[in-house]
């Protein structure tokens, strides 16, 4: 009897720690936009993020996994993005503050009227007609970079729509 007590207390306990652990970041391959989210004739590329830019947010004591994509629309129009899954809400918000930081060194802050995720920055450079969207939400970071090939008025309008189909995918975050 005492060592059903003892066994039916060591499953609590284990049971407890798994609940306290974070779970994996969420693989990001299945949460970037893909290719049938681009009208067809475009040329998409997705790719993993280099070791060494997962290796700095490890330093910086980010676990995380990134995917990428990038899109060319063959008429000088671009389209690309990043989705990087953290272990934890604490640490996308600490690697959202990251990007945010180092975006805004080149770049104006603009107004996007609509809400994307939890955190969001929306900036443009005056050097390369370019819209970069940047959103926090929950554990995920993710970023839609419109850029060249479109009137300026234009840029808003197709970062707001590529930035819904994202949002779409990340869903709860």
């Amino acid at each position: 009897m005492r060592f059903v007590f003892v066994a039916s207390l060591l499953a609590l306990v284990l049971a407890g720690t798994a609940l306290a652990v974070p779970s994996a970041a969420p693989d990001p391959s299945r949460l970037i936009l893909a290719r049938s989210d681009f009208p067809a004739g475009t040329n998409y590329t997705g790719q993993d993020m280099p070791a060494n830019y997962i290796q700095a947010l490890a330093k910086a004591g980010i676990k995380a996994k990134a995917k990428a994509y990038y899109v060319d629309f063959h008429s000088g129009h671009y389209v690309s993005g990043i989705v990087t899954t953290t272990e934890s809400t604490s640490q996308a918000s600490k690697l959202f503050k990251y990007s945010k930081t180092d975006m805004q060194k080149s770049a104006t802050k603009i107004l996007i009227p609509a809400s994307y995720g939890d955190e969001q920055i929306a900036l443009t450079t005056k050097h390369v007609d370019k819209v970069e969207l940047l959103v926090r939400r929950n554990r995920m970071v993710w970023e839609v970079e419109v850029l060249l090939g479109v009137p300026k008025a234009s840029l808003i309008a197709e970062i707001k729509k590529y930035a819904a189909k994202q949002q779409k995918r990340i869903g709860a975050g």
